[in-house]
């Protein structure tokens, strides 16, 4: 038997809410039917149907409000734009280094909180998340942070004996 349009299963998702139950009371000129709902980080409360199935509520105000907590005057952390990217390339089936290959952010890293719990303790401004293995994945065992500014030391020091290699062989 079909279900009607307008039910909602007990256990379904809406963004960071499931739904745990309908709740009897009816609120508004229409008598709008609710529902308990619980969002991801364990808070629970009362939500209209329209606003759930519409998309109006999607989280708890506390989610709402919270960002990765990393961001000052507007702009992201440098750390956060290094695992969004980092991620967005892991995601990107036609980034030949990345996506293509197979590689992934590990599951623990699905949130910033968890990659920041595991790496910010390492982290340095300039840095730049690299992998010892570049085989596997991004997982806390085989990524770290890479300071630019060494990076930039090393293709000196390079240059500088290539510069040398050159003058001997002459």
């Amino acid at each position: 038997m079909k279900q009607p349009v307008d039910h909602i299963p007990i256990g379904s998702k809406f963004n960071k809410w499931l739904v745990l139950a309908e709740v009897e009371e009816r609120v508004g000129p229409n008598r709008e039917r609710q529902f308990r709902v619980r969002c991801e980080c364990g808070t629970e409360t009362i939500v209209p149907r329209s606003a759930l199935i519409l998309g109006k509520s999607q989280q708890c105000k506390a989610c709402g409000n919270r960002r990765h907590g990393f961001a000052s005057n507007g702009r992201p952390h440098p750390a956060y734009r290094a695992y969004v990217g980092v991620k967005s390339k892991c995601n990107n089936p036609n980034n030949p280094s990345y996506g293509a290959k197979g590689i992934k952010v590990c599951q623990r890293w699905q949130t910033f909180e968890a990659f920041w719990a595991d790496m910010g303790s390492d982290w340095m401004p300039g840095s730049k998340l690299k992998r010892m293995d570049t085989d596997r994945d991004f997982t806390p065992e085989n990524t770290f942070w890479f300071p630019k500014k060494e990076k930039k030391q090393r293709r000196r020091r390079h240059a500088a004996v290539a510069v040398v290699v050159r003058e001997a062989r002459v």
